[in-house]
């Protein structure tokens, strides 16, 4: 079909009247249709709905081009090749998708490198340099074994660039140039990997997919799967709504990027996105494995109302002078987010908007050196080992 699903075409031609189906095998959805099958040309009407899509075109020498046309009057074109093998159900969205983390040195730094693959060939994560105490956003490609990687600050300034490859032992070798040009090498070995998990579904009216990761722990790996799965039930009752009341074909995708994993706790982000608002909603992941729990901010301050506050007024202070300067549309923008999400970082906690397409999403660091004194107990064992 045009958006790459997988289906399957069973037809059986009679003189009077010939019958069809449509499988999705990634959801399993049938549609069944009758017809006319004259010289090589087709024309089913969808069987129990009143509606009724159209499934048409031809079929000559095992090939099979034709169109699917829904109710909506919106269209697929499927071309098809006919088989006597029985089809099996494709590779799972989550195929060729991980989760790894590398210890090494760039610029005569200890660091530590958490990198995702997710869509495509597309890589993000961060790069955490120990002798600054710092970490930075890492994006770019992988093309095989091969990447080619983009290091930015927090206000997306570059900062250098990382190309490299895996060798045999699924280490990393790169050639870092900085924002000098200047060249030398890093190696970087692996020292964690994970797959992701996915839930998909996808019909003629509606698609939706939601892709994370899985850990070895298994109490995290349910609390994130029944996030996940609210928000899928969710999606799809509204979808189902909104599709009711409109002749558009209705998706949502839903996918998370670590920012942070530690032997005590794992940081990142959720984005959720579906078609008909064209909207993205940014959700933090915070979580720690000594207590099995989601780590909030009432859990880490002594007094969260009053270290809320402050931390805004430090953001808001800090963001003036960095990136506001004489875009009066971005500073409006900003002054009305709440900087309600947040991930942990090695040196601080990294406090985001949501994501707006003109601007990406904004985020501040606010060092844990500052917030020592407004931290509990279990916020200065968590971050600081105190």
């Amino acid at each position: 079909m045009d958006d790459l699903n997988d289906i399957a075409i069973v037809i059986k031609k009679d003189s009077v009247l010939s019958v069809a189906t449509i499988t999705i095998l990634r959801s399993g959805v049938m549609t069944s249709f009758e017809g006319t099958f004259q010289k090589n040309k087709f024309l089913f009407k969808e069987k129990n709905n009143a509606a009724k899509s159209t499934f048409l075109g031809k079929l000559k020498e095992g090939e099979l081009d034709g169109q699917w046309i829904f109710e909506n009057q919106n269209s697929s074109r499927i071309i098809a090749r006919k088989t006597n093998k029985i089809w099996t159900i494709p590779s799972n969205c989550a195929d060729n998708k991980w989760l790894k983390t590398f210890r090494g040195a760039l610029n005569y730094s200890e660091a530590i490198l958490t990198i995702q693959k997710l869509a495509e060939n597309k890589i993000s994560g961060s790069l955490y340099l120990e002798k600054e105490n710092r970490t930075y956003r890492i994006s770019g490609d992988i093309d095989l074994e091969k990447m080619n990687l983009t290091i930015k600050d927090n206000i997306g300034n570059t900062i250098g660039r990382l190309d490299g490859s895996f060798n045999m032992h699924n280490n990393l070798k790169f050639k870092f140039w900085n924002e000098k040009q200047n060249e030398s090498y890093a190696v970087f070995e692996q020292t964690r990997h994970f797959q992701y998990g996915c839930i998909e579904f996808v019909d003629k009216n509606i698609s939706y997919d939601a892709t994370y990761p899985k850990l070895q722990h298994e109490k995290f790996n349910i609390w994130l799967e029944n996030n996940i799965q609210n928000w899928l039930i969710d999606t799809r009752k509204r979808l189902l709504e909104i599709k009711s009341g409109s002749n558009n074909t209705q998706s949502a995708q839903s996918w998370c990027e670590i920012n942070t994993i530690s032997d005590g706790f794992i940081s990142g982000i959720i984005t959720n996105y579906d078609s008909e608002s064209n909207n993205y909603q940014t959700n933090s992941i915070n979580y720690t494995f000594k207590k099995s729990k989601s780590i909030l901010l009432k859990d880490i301050f002594l007094n969260e109302p009053k270290a809320n506050s402050e931390i805004m007024e430090i953001i808001q202070k800090g963001l003036k002078s960095q990136i506001y300067q004489e875009d009066k549309e971005l500073k409006e923008w900003v002054s009305k987010e709440n900087f309600e999400n947040f991930v942990f970082q090695k040196e601080g906690i990294l406090f985001l908007t949501n994501f707006n397409p003109i601007y990406n999403r904004i985020s501040y660091l606010v060092p844990y050196n500052t917030l020592e004194d407004k931290l509990n107990s279990f916020g200065k064992e968590l971050f600081i080992g105190k």
